[in-house]
């Protein structure tokens, strides 16, 4: 009887918490958020202009031996990084691509045929050196000049400026929906800088290639680095009221 008298009130107690819980929990169930929502894709461009270049050069040779072709290509491979170096342009921008010695067996005499070729290729971080670069690997030999293939030292570059854009598009486009439903744009729930692919770089100028059909170049090749675009989507949840 003593433990009865006890557990009374105890179990009171947990009940009369449990009926001021229920209904507290039921609250925050039904508390839902109805903010209108809007999401959008905005679409932005900006032009950049590329401060890099690389370009490439080729030196062949047949003849009926080996050594002979091998020779005059290593010559002439050491001509033009000589002219790449009175360019200010260091070796460590310069690359060997390929190093070639084919022999050709052929039914006419001479019955066999040598052809040793060399390709190099060229970063230059000044864009501008692009034209006196394909024009100084011509006059020191190369049978083969390629090129130039403009790029940036920054691979961002531009993305910012094209983002801003999007951004702006896309605030554009919301004002618009939610002022045809009578709503107006009152915040931003979120924001995706990249929803898609990502950025691209398109050329939208093209350039001239030097001329390897002469041994001298007196005439400086023309060449224009142009503008690139750079484009962005971005995807923006806007709030609305």
């Amino acid at each position: 009887m003593l433990l009865s008298r006890r557990l009374t009130p105890l179990i009171a107690l947990v009940a009369a918490s449990a009926a001021i819980a229920l209904p507290s929990a039921a609250s925050a169930a039904d508390a839902v958020d109805t903010t209108p929502l809007l999401s959008v894709v905005g679409q932005g461009t900006a032009f950049v202009t590329p401060d890099t270049a690389d370009v490439s050069a080729s030196v062949t040779r047949t003849t009926t031996t080996s050594a002979p072709a091998r020779e005059d290509v290593a010559r002439r491979t050491t001509a033009l990084l000589a002219a790449l170096t009175a360019l200010g342009i260091p070796r460590s921008d310069v690359t060997t691509t390929s190093v070639n010695l084919t022999r050709e067996t052929q039914r006419k005499k001479p019955k066999l045929r040598f052809t040793a070729s060399v390709t190099i290729s060229v970063h230059l971080t000044d864009a501008a050196k692009a034209g006196p670069t394909l024009d100084a690997l011509t006059a020191a030999g190369a049978d083969n000049v390629d090129g130039p293939n403009f790029g940036f030292s920054n691979p961002s570059a531009g993305a910012a400026q094209a983002e801003a854009a999007a951004l702006v598009d896309a605030r554009s486009r919301a004002d618009a929906a939610a002022s045809a439903v009578g709503l107006r744009v009152v915040g931003v729930r979120a924001i995706d800088l990249d929803p898609g692919s990502g950025i691209g770089a398109v050329p939208v100028a093209s350039a001239g290639k030097g001329n390897s059909s002469t041994a001298s170049a007196p005439t400086p090749t023309p060449v224009d680095n142009g503008r690139q675009t750079v484009t962005a989507s971005v995807a923006v949840v806007f709030t609305l009221g």
